[in-house]
Order: structure tokens, then C-alpha cells, then sequence
């Protein structure tokens, strides 16, 4: 039984990890001397800072390298060769479906001065490797973001070219698995989105403008969409591709608690409600989980741990109606007033169609 279980336990892990590793960018480079001449065979060491993981290839014959199949994250690169100094770029930052081109890599001639060379290196503004348009939405701007009702597709009101279709797609809509078909992006139907959560389809092909999983904004780490020129491994529907990537284990530990409410007592309350002396209505909103992600074996193996739950009391507003006294029950109006404590002016059936309204005479019918 225990053989049992540890294997189940192994299964979900691995499962988790090939899930969390189905990442869309990839980084690409050459590799010459200070004579531009090309060199192969040269090392190339990509680590990922958050958890040490590395990956290593070697540049062809004509010094270019590619490495594919990346999550986002932030990564250091490490360029060796004997005989020339080794080149560092500690800083590269890596969004979803991004395909960062280095450019020339140029290694020095080892020789008496320093042993090795770091470069600041910066994402280019262009992207030069394909006419993809996209857009990335950074774990600060999903956290730090307004968004009533906590659910991730209002986040998408911020993408160039996105108009909300409903009410909901303005003011935001509550945690639910609808949402993301509340815009409409460069024209495109939202129906025809693209939902993909860690790389794999999430739309409930069943009903259209659904998701099958809705994450919590608490547990994303980066939402990117891509709006034209995508390539046909994204073509799986007519309209744009959304890919939400999801916050993974590192070797730090990182824990997060919250409880974002909305109350009554930060409410006004309406006029008519103030007129007739009634309270503000109970309207009760709260969103509240936490976040637990680490190590499992240094550099090896992490996890991540993400619960939110919602608590909702927002009871039937209470409508007010006026119903009709004694007196008007048998045509007398004359006690009649409006809420201002004006009297109203009954006219004779028919006349102010006719354009000549005429008073009914001491308010009795």
C-alpha cells in the first residue's frame, strides 16, 4: 500500500513538473571572435536564477545557437570557449511565446587582463525574429492591478486594442469560468479566443467564452497574448491566443495570505434609500486564500501551493413601491402628495394625448 502511494505521489509530481515546463520562449545568438569570424563549438550555459536549473548546448558551424522550450523567468547566460575570456549575461528576462535573438556574441582573446566579461544585456524593443505582435502582463501588474471581482480576463481591458463588449468587460466580473470573451481584440470576436493556462488548451469547447480551470490572480505569474502573425502551432482558433502562465517553486521560500473584501460600511446609500429611512443593504464580498511555494530538494525539485476561496452575502436589493391609499382606491386624490410634498396633477383620461390636458376638478375622479 505505501509502494502504492509513494508511486502516486511520484506520478503527480512529475506530472505537475512536465505540466509547469511546457514553456513558449526561447533564446537564440552567435558567436564570433573580435575578427567576426564565426565560432563553433562554443559552450553556452543558460541557468534559471529562481531555481539553478541549467540548460547547456553547444554552437554550430556557423557559431549560431538556439535554446527552445524556456519558461518565463529570469535566467543568467555564460558563454566558455578555451583560449577566450568567458563572456556572463547575468540578466536575461524571458516572457511567454518571446523569442529573444541576442544578436553577436563576441569573445575576446584570453590574455592578461580580466579572465572573464559581463554584459548588462536588454530584450530588444524589436522584435527582429518574427512579426509576432504580443503583449505581456507582469506578475506586479496582476497583483497590483484593481480587479472587481478577482477574476484574471479583467486584466485583459489593459491589452492594446482590447474593447469590452458587456458591462462585465468594464467594471469587471466576479470569480467564475466565464470571462474572457467580455472583449473583443482588434475586432476579433472574443469567442473565438484562444485560452491556454501553462501552454495546454483551457476553453471549454463545450461552451464557448468558458474556461475549464479559472486560476486565482494570486497564482499568476505572467498573462501574454498574442494578437496577430502568430505562427500556425497557435492557430487553433480564429481570434487572438492568451496564454496564462502560473507561479512555480523556487529554491527561496515564498508565502503569501490575503483577504481582499468588499463591505457595506464603504458603501454609500441610494437617495431613495435615505428618503424612505432604509440601512444600506448587506453587500458582502470576500476573496481570501494563500500562496506557498519552495524546495522539495534544492535545485532538483520545487512546489507551489495556491488556494482562494470566496464568501458572498449580497442579498435581493430591496425594491420600494408605492401602493395606491383608500382614497385613491375610489377616485379622490386630493390627499394625494409626491415624496417632495408637492401635489400632483391628475389630468381627464385622454387629454394630454390629445394635446389638451385638462385638470380633473378637486382631485376627484
Amino acid at each position: 500500500m505505501y509502494t502504492s502511494i509513494r508511486l502516486a505521489i511520484l506520478v503527480v509530481l512529475f506530472n505537475v513538473g512536465a505540466y509547469a515546463q511546457s514553456g513558449l520562449a526561447s533564446i537564440t545568438g552567435t558567436v564570433t571572435d573580435s575578427t567576426d569570424a564565426r565560432l563553433p563549438g562554443v559552450t553556452v550555459r543558460l541557468v534559471q536564477l529562481s531555481t539553478n536549473t541549467e540548460r547547456v548546448t553547444i554552437t554550430n558551424e556557423a557559431g549560431l545557437f538556439n535554446i527552445p522550450s524556456l519558461e518565463a523567468s529570469d535566467y543568467s547566460l555564460t558563454i566558455d570557449l578555451p583560449g577566450f575570456r568567458q563572456k556572463k549575461l547575468p540578466n536575461l528576462t524571458l516572457n511567454a511565446f518571446q523569442n529573444l535573438a541576442l544578436g553577436t556574441l563576441v569573445l575576446e582573446v584570453e590574455g592578461a587582463a580580466a579572465t572573464s566579461i559581463d554584459v548588462t544585456a536588454e530584450a530588444p524593443l524589436i522584435q527582429t525574429e518574427n512579426g509576432i505582435r504580443s503583449t505581456a502582463i507582469q506578475s506586479t501588474q496582476v497583483t497590483e492591478m484593481p480587479a472587481q471581482g478577482r477574476n484574471w480576463s479583467t486584466l485583459l481591458k489593459i491589452i492594446p486594442g482590447a474593447t469590452p463588449v458587456n458591462n462585465q468587460g468594464i467594471v469587471g466580473r466576479e470569480l467564475d469560468s466565464n470571462g474572457y470573451n467580455d472583449f473583443r481584440v482588434n475586432g476579433k470576436d472574443g469567442r473565438q479566443t484562444q485560452m491556454n493556462l501553462d501552454g495546454g488548451s483551457n476553453v471549454d469547447h463545450g461552451s464557448d467564452g468558458k474556461t475549464t480551470v479559472t486560476p486565482s490572480l494570486e497564482s499568476i505569474q505572467e498573462v501574454s497574448v498574442l494578437t496577430n502573425n502568430f505562427q500556425a502551432e497557435y492557430g487553433i482558433r480564429a481570434g487572438v491566443v492568451v496564454n496564462v502562465v502560473t507561479k512555480s517553486g523556487s529554491n527561496n521560500w515564498h508565502a503569501t495570505a490575503w483577504d481582499y473584501l468588499r463591505n457595506e460600511i464603504l458603501n454609500a446609500n441610494s437617495a431613495d434609500n435615505n428618503f424612505f429611512g432604509v440601512p444600506r443593504p448587506k453587500y458582502r464580498y470576500n476573496y481570501f486564500g494563500g500562496n506557498l511555494g519552495g524546495p522539495i530538494k534544492r535545485d532538483k525539485l520545487f512546489f507551489f501551493f495556491n488556494q482562494e476561496q470566496t464568501k458572498v452575502f449580497n442579498p435581493l436589493v430591496v425594491e420600494q413601491a408605492r401602493v395606491p391609499t383608500a382614497l385613491e382606491r375610489i377616485g379622490d386624490f386630493s390627499q394625494t402628495f409626491n415624496p417632495d410634498g408637492t401635489r400632483p396633477t391628475i389630468y381627464m383620461p385622454g387629454t394630454q394625448a390629445a394635446g389638451a390636458p385638462v385638470p380633473i376638478p378637486n382631485m376627484k375622479i
